[in-house]
């Protein structure tokens, strides 16, 4: 029961830390750092020269909040010798981890392990240093994200402090309580293992290294190179791995984190719509300051807008200028202006504006690397966690510093950290589990062109759905997107960059009971319309909205095409950013 009460007596304590600056100087009370307040834009209604042609729009469902849940961060792991901190060396491996936690690195090393925390603070009120350590000293927690329940485990100051009690009373068990946005490590010293697991969707990067006689976990992939180990994996979402701390670290179990119903069955939204009004809720629910919600004409940050309309929290919305539909953003302002602040961003369209040519530096500068690849959805094959790719055939490799949607992300993330935001609530996963990026059979992400090469080639293409629910889900539930595939591809590119600006994003679509209310419905209902539940709800509140997908461009002026094709264009160089 993840919403259980559980009386604990004695939370964990934190050992001392250490400031960033001085690796001997420990103190009790960590420094306090604010946010500034976001600065009242002038009108809430789009330019009266909307700049089509030479701006471009991208619209991101940034929410912005201070909370007591746990504050951002990232981490290290490792048995190997670390260079000392501040030395030039340290901060080469702990360079892309601690722009995601700038606030503090706290450093200890504890039964032959060196634990690294950066931290960033999202309360203002002072720190909860990390790790966890048991008052016994056997068992030892990290964790990176939200944990949104840990109130009803006890009364603690912050939510990582209930990983530990948890433990003791579930056992590896434990993470199946949690409710939230989260990667969770913890070593028990006494039974020699370390049990780790991320979310159900993989949310919060989580990397693991085993070889070379040595046993790294990480944030970030490059921390654990950086830093000497070999034989690399990501993680796997929606697993709880235990393996051993002792060479060779053979994996003793693993376990399913969650298992969805895949029974269709609901001949109403309004389940849905509660339960999504209910995880917006949640991710806001300590906010001390104004939120931000950039918006597109579409559906997926404008149903979070409606979504904090309902709700009645003042927030913030934030557009860039392009593609988007300016009349129905130009209505979006006003119905909302009652509870909006309203700002548009230029973020120019040629590829030599200075724009973009700051935010592709910065990218490929200070972003966390990735790329993987993305196979074809062949017989709509289940796809678990885990399960090998051996003989899969690869449709894209995805590499995220050529994906035009972080540009723009970049772009985004730098004002509203300009402007006091510290968190983003991101539609990240909504099309990867209400369409699979396909509209009545077509995948919408390819190009004309692409759909007659995968003609002409029998390629299925990436998409299983194709926008099209069959009566029976569990011949082909987990589709790959559903858990990896472009799932994982672009949550990745959401925490490294927004991660780089010391911001953390939510992600409502994703929730647990969101996405298992969708699952519910009737195929009958979901084929109805293009996500049809938000189309239902938009036009029942009078919202205005674009019915189909649009992603993020970038044109060159003249509208000649740069990193992507045109209106339904190859997602390896065109991605939604929400």
């Amino acid at each position: 029961n993840k919403h259980s009460n559980y009386d604990q007596k004695h939370p964990p304590r934190s050992l001392p830390c250490r400031s960033q600056t001085s690796k001997d100087t420990l103190f009790d009370s960590p420094p306090v750092t604010t946010a500034s307040p976001l600065p009242s834009p002038s009108s809430h209604s789009l330019p009266s020269s909307f700049p089509f042609s030479s701006s471009l729009l991208l619209s991101l469902s940034l929410i912005v909040f201070f909370v007591r849940f746990g504050d951002g961060c990232s981490f290290l792991i490792t048995n190997k010798l670390l260079p000392s901190q501040g030395t030039q060396e340290f901060d080469r491996i702990n360079f892309y981890l601690q722009k995601r936690g700038p606030d503090l690195t706290n450093r200890i090393f504890h039964r032959n392990f060196t634990f690294v925390h950066n931290l960033l603070s999202m309360t203002g009120a002072g720190f909860t240093p990390q790790p966890f350590v048991s008052e016994d000293g056997s068992v030892v927690a990290l964790f990176n994200g939200e944990i949104y329940n840990f109130r009803d485990f006890g009364d603690f100051h912050s939510d990582g402090e209930c990983l530990i009690p948890l433990y003791k009373k579930f056992k590896r068990n434990f993470v199946r309580h949690l409710y939230g946005e989260y990667s969770v490590v913890l070593f028990d010293f006494k039974k020699q293992i370390v049990v780790y697991s991320p979310d159900i969707f993989g949310i919060k990067p989580l990397w693991v290294a085993t070889g070379g006689g040595y046993l790294g976990i990480s944030s970030f992939e490059s921390a654990l190179k950086r830093a000497g180990h070999t034989k690399l994996e990501e993680a796997d979402p929606n697993t709880i791995i235990t393996r051993r701390i002792l060479p060779p670290y053979e994996v003793l179990s693993r376990q399913t984190l969650h298992e969805f119903d895949t029974r269709q069955y609901k001949t109403s939204y309004d389940d849905w719509r509660q339960a999504f009004l209910e995880a917006v809720r949640i991710r806001i629910r300590d906010a001390k300051y104004r939120v931000l919600v950039p918006l597109s004409s579409g559906h997926d940050s404008g149903v979070i807008a409606l979504a904090m309309k309902e709700i009645r929290k003042p927030f913030t919305t934030m557009t860039i200028v392009g593609r988007e539909d300016p009349v129905i953003l130009d209505e979006r302002f006003k119905i909302l202006k009652d509870y909006s602040i309203s700002q548009v961003v230029d973020f120019g369209s040629d590829r030599g504006d200075p724009v973009i040519t700051r935010e592709t530096k910065y990218v490929n500068t200070y972003v966390e690397p990735y790329e993987c690849d993305l196979y074809t959805s062949t017989g709509c094959r289940r796809d678990y966690p885990g399960t090998t790719t051996k003989g899969r055939v690869i449709d894209k490799h995805y590499v995220m510093l050529e994906d035009g949607a972080a540009l723009g992300l970049a772009a985004i993330a730098r004002q509203a950290k300009q402007n006091g935001t510290l968190v983003i609530l991101s539609g990240c996963g909504g099309d990867e589990i209400m369409t699979d990026y396909g509209i009545g059979g077509v995948e919408v992400t390819r190009s004309l062109v692409h759909r007659f090469a995968d003609f002409v080639t029998r390629n299925p293409g990436s998409s299983c759905l194709k926008g099209v629910w069959p009566k029976n889900l569990t011949k082909i539930f987990p589709w790959t997107n559903f858990f990896r595939g472009t799932q994982r591809a672009y949550l990745r590119k959401e925490e490294h960059v927004a991660g780089s600006f010391g911001l953390e994003a939510r992600y409502p679509f994703l929730d647990e009971k969101v996405v298992q209310e969708y699952l519910w419905l009737a195929p009958e209902l979901k084929n109805s319309a293009y996500k049809a539940p938000l189309s239902a709800w938009f036009q029942e509140a009078g919202f205005p909205y674009k019915d189909k997908k649009v992603g993020f461009r970038l044109y060159e002026k003249g509208g000649v095409l740069t990193f992507f094709d045109s209106l339904f264009s190859g997602w390896t160089k065109s991605t939604s950013v929400f």
